[in-house]
């Protein structure tokens, strides 16, 4: 049996009219094939997702170490500031994270579609558009940084503190680029477990060698974090693209492809990636608001204000390592969905995205029991100050009364990003995500405006809300999965009863050649003499017998 005959129907399908349509096209299954589309969607879903969970949680956990290396090089007045400065170095990986989704989700679609070969180019389309987003991050974000920080509220120390450490961050924004273009296309081809490593490796080393050596041993002062992620990513970063280069993997790009034109499949690529640089933004520019209106409810008293944001750092902080589970569930889900739907394979986006589901929300309610009950606790890793860990309870218990649904909105948000509905995921990634906090922030301090825990309720209202919203983007979409599914059924039902209908009548033409042979056989002796002939000449030659006697 060829590699052909070894997919399934709908990819069969899919290959053979790719095939007609574009000449690029492969038909051979390949490592990409099998991991992104050739076992059950829970163990699709738990291999793509070990990987990406891993440096998750390293992650998750080089914030928590990385806060606790900035505490003990500075102080507390270290954590404020890297909180007054965490939007706005929030912005600038968003694009980072933008390249990211567009390599997963496009090419994982193009293996899908059998379409190789065309991946090639995608990727050095988007590392030469990794300039435009790294200029254009330092453009906006260094010029209005401090202006936005003094407008929160914080003190000029806090202020210059902070500036020190998000310049070199911002103007290095083209090392997280390229390191996770790299990392997006290793989880596209469905190397979860290389994703991984290249992501740990990249946190150890800043974890381990580069912020301990530039805090501690050279006394970089606070710019030393910046500096040491940007080290401890473009180690990595370059030796993944570099090897991309050299044709270690699925996909092979050749160094000229960086003076050829734009693929069209780029623009399909960044319009997909479109909705997760949104819903970054949406998470950091909402957070300058919020920063704004706790800053007011602290009525200008600095140590107050100093201690919230101590406590709000500690928040977010804590919130990466509940996000973890579900941010590496929806970095597996993006590609195996995205091949699924680009194979035709209805049915499997569907369970999927159910697997997805209720692993995000079971490990979302866990957290959310966590925080509820030990807020405090939770907030000492970080610092035992009285006051903040005053400030810090208050923050942490009451942003984390809808955890449990918070995530939902976002692997919605995945399943439109695979089906490359890039336009409604950017636009849900707005509603959801965008517009409420601004303004549910606002109405709760308007309601009280020294109430500064009831400020913080706006999380777990948006939370509800985004749900609420996206339930609606989730109907019609799977709606339309289901639709096609059961159109492929009918099709796959009327082929074979054509393919049985045509096999009846070969098999009646095939029975009336076989009757005419045995009618044909009935009337020849064993050497093959017609019957008929012979008795004709038998008669023949009695008859010439009688007249030769007479």
């Amino acid at each position: 049996m060829s590699n052909k005959d070894e997919l399934l129907p709908d990819q069969l399908e899919t290959i053979d009219q790719n095939e007609e349509d574009n000449p690029n096209t492969t038909t051979k299954i390949s490592d990409e094939d099998k991991r992104l589309g050739g076992s059950s969607p829970l163990k699709t879903i738990c291999v793509l997702s070990a990987g990406p969970l891993i440096s998750q949680i390293t992650g998750a956990l080089y914030g928590v170490v990385n806060t606790i290396w900035i505490s003990k090089a500075i102080g507390d007045a270290g954590l404020t500031a890297i909180s007054t400065y965490q939007n706005f170095d929030t912005i600038g990986r968003s694009f980072a994270s933008f390249l990211q989704v567009a390599a997963t989700a496009k090419i994982s679609s193009l293996f899908g579609s059998g379409l190789k070969n065309e991946a090639s180019q995608v990727l050095s389309d988007l590392l030469r558009f990794s300039i435009v987003c790294a200029l254009v991050a330092a453009a906006v974000c260094i010029p209005t940084c401090r202006l936005c920080v003094r407008w929160f509220g914080a003190e000029e120390d806090i202020v210059e503190l902070g500036y020190k450490y998000i310049v070199p961050n911002l103007c290095i924004t083209i090392i997280p680029c390229i390191f996770l273009i790299g990392c997006g296309c290793l989880q596209a081809e469905g190397r979860s477990w290389l994703f991984s490593i290249t992501q740990v490796v990249a946190l150890v080393l800043n974890m381990c060698v580069f912020c301990p050596l530039f805090l501690l041993v050279f006394k970089f002062g606070i710019a030393g974090a910046a500096w040491a992620t940007g080290f401890a990513e473009l180690i990595p970063g370059v030796v993944i693209i570099i090897l991309f280069y050299k044709g270690k993997f699925g996909i092979q790009p050749k160094w000229n492809e960086m003076l050829k034109k734009f693929s069209p499949h780029t623009y399909d690529a960044l319009k997909i990636g479109l909705a997760q640089l949104v819903l970054m933004l949406s998470f950091a520019i909402p957070g300058i608001i919020i920063r704004k209106l706790l800053g007011l409810a602290c009525n200008g008293d600095p140590v107050i204000f100093n201690n919230v944001m101590a406590g709000y750092n500690a928040f977010n902080r804590f919130w990466t390592i509940e996000g973890a589970v579900p941010n590496a569930i929806n970095i597996g889900f993006i590609p195996a969905a995205s091949y699924a739907y680009g194979a035709k394979m209805n049915m499997r986006v569907v369970h999927l995205l159910i697997h997805a589901s209720w692993i995000a929300v079971l490990w979302c309610s866990l957290c959310m029991l966590l925080t509820l009950c030990w807020p405090k606790s939770i907030a000492g890793i970080f610092s035992s100050t009285p006051e903040y860990l005053y400030w810090s309870e208050i923050v942490i218990r009451n942003g984390n009364w809808a955890t449990a649904i918070i995530e939902i909105p976002a692997i919605i948000t995945s399943l439109l990003q695979a089906m490359k509905k890039g336009n409604q995921s950017t636009a849900i990634s707005i509603i959801v995500q965008f517009l409420p906090l601004p303004i549910i922030a606002g109405a709760l301090y308007a309601s009280n405006k020294t109430d500064l825990g009831r400020i913080i309720y706006c999380y777990p209202i948006q939370a509800v809300f985004g749900v609420l919203v996206s339930i609606p983007f989730a109907y019609f979409a799977l709606r339309e999965v289901i639709r096609a599914h059961k159109a492929s059924l009918i099709a796959n039902e009327e082929g074979e009863l054509e393919e049985i209908a045509n096999k009846d009548g070969s098999e009646k033409i095939n029975d009336e050649i076989d009757s005419e042979k045995v009618n044909s056989s009935l009337k020849m002796d064993q050497n093959g003499n017609k019957i008929e002939e012979f008795q004709d000449k038998v008669v023949a030659t009695n008859e010439e017998k009688g007249i030769a006697e007479l």
